[in-house]
């Protein structure tokens, strides 16, 4: 069952609408964009990530709920990066 208050990562997650749905629904929200000027624009607000895919995969941190929305068309091998997800 999935807990809420629980971590949630969004992966690509752009301006924040997502992440401001999954907060106010009850999640420890997080973000990964690789765009600096997004980042700069909602790190107020989040925790999040200036990363490539890649390097956040290899922190090894745990999360609920992990959403990769408009993500996957944008990755050369998205079964593999799945699977290491």
């Amino acid at each position: 069952m999935l807990e809420f208050s629980q971590p949630a990562l969004d992966i690509g997650c752009g301006p924040g609408h997502l992440l401001s749905v999954l907060k106010k629904a009850g999640f420890s929200a997080e973000g990964q964009d690789i765009s600096p000027n997004l980042i700069k624009l909602i790190s107020k607000k989040f925790k999040v990530y200036c990363a490539n895919l890649q390097s956040l995969i290899k922190k090894n941190k745990k999360y609920n709920l992990i959403t990769l929305n408009q993500v996957l068309e944008h990755i050369e091998n998205p079964n593999k990066t799945l699977r290491e997800i």
